[in-house]
């Protein structure tokens, strides 16, 4: 896309068209404004420039528009989420405006060159058409900014609420899993304990029954077997060694 001419050469007037890929391209035209023209040849040569000019605008517009409409209808569409079709009708919105500001001053320097009062008719208008014209020109791109700045407040205002939703629902889940992670830690200590328990009380009865296991045996040589208080003794044994273990487990806080 090339610039727009530059400001002081008024017969260069930018044109405005729409290259093959769809985007916006604007060259310069200029004005067959030869010497000796006079004002009526002068006047007549700047408005069938201008004619030119404004039809380029005009079917650009056209153009613009629909894009305008597309990116209206797109906000209705909860899939989409990208502002770039929004962008790109700005910038060529933008583009159409500071090119018909460039032409407004050829306008207005159009309608500078008055019409001799011999040969001018007394019903004429003070504007010309070209002026008004270019007037609708620059009104309906002044409206196609304001929707789109309209769509882009909403469509902003939807995507902060549409942000504000997925942080609602990721700050749920992070609350969800700190309960699911409060509640494993609560059930490991729970099985933690019970396991204390399960420990203590196997221990307890392992006493008796590590004596038991011994005097079981069948050895031929095992002098407690003829002790007259060897049964009370061992029995004794075992329940001194379980309430021992009870004692200690349950002073841990294991039992």
């Amino acid at each position: 896309m090339t610039s727009a001419p530059p400001v002081n050469d008024v017969s260069h007037l930018p044109l405005i068209r729409t290259d093959d890929s769809g985007r916006l391209e604007v060259f310069g035209h200029r004005a067959d404004l030869a010497p000796g023209l006079g004002v009526e040849g002068r006047r007549a040569a700047m408005g069938a420039h201008l004619r030119l000019v404004l039809a380029s605008y005009d079917a650009v517009l056209e153009v613009v528009a629909t894009r305008v409409d597309e990116v209206e209808d797109g906000l209705l569409d909860e899939q989409t989420r990208s502002f770039q079709p929004l962008h790109a009708a700005l910038r060529d919105v933008s583009l159409l405006q500071r090119c018909l500001r460039r032409v407004g001053r050829y306008v207005a320097e159009h309608d500078a060159l008055e019409t001799p009062s011999a040969v001018r008719p007394a019903t004429s208008s003070v504007t010309s058409a070209e002026a008004a014209r270019w007037a609708n020109l620059s009104e309906r791109a002044g409206m196609l900014r304001a929707s789109l700045r309209d769509a882009l407040t909403i469509h902003a205002a939807v995507e902060t609420e549409r942000q504000n939703d997925e942080l609602r629902r990721l700050s749920e889940a992070s609350l969800a899993l700190g309960r699911e992670t409060r509640d494993v830690s609560r059930l490991g200590v729970r099985r933690a304990e019970e396991s204390k328990t399960i420990s203590s009380w196997a221990a307890i009865l392992f006493a008796p029954t590590l004596i038991g296991t011994v005097y079981g045996m069948n050895f031929e040589h095992m002098p407690e077997l003829g002790w007259a208080a060897g049964y009370p003794l061992a029995v004794g044994a075992m329940l001194s060694m379980g309430v021992g273990l009870w004692l200690i487990f349950r002073r841990k806080g294991w039992l």
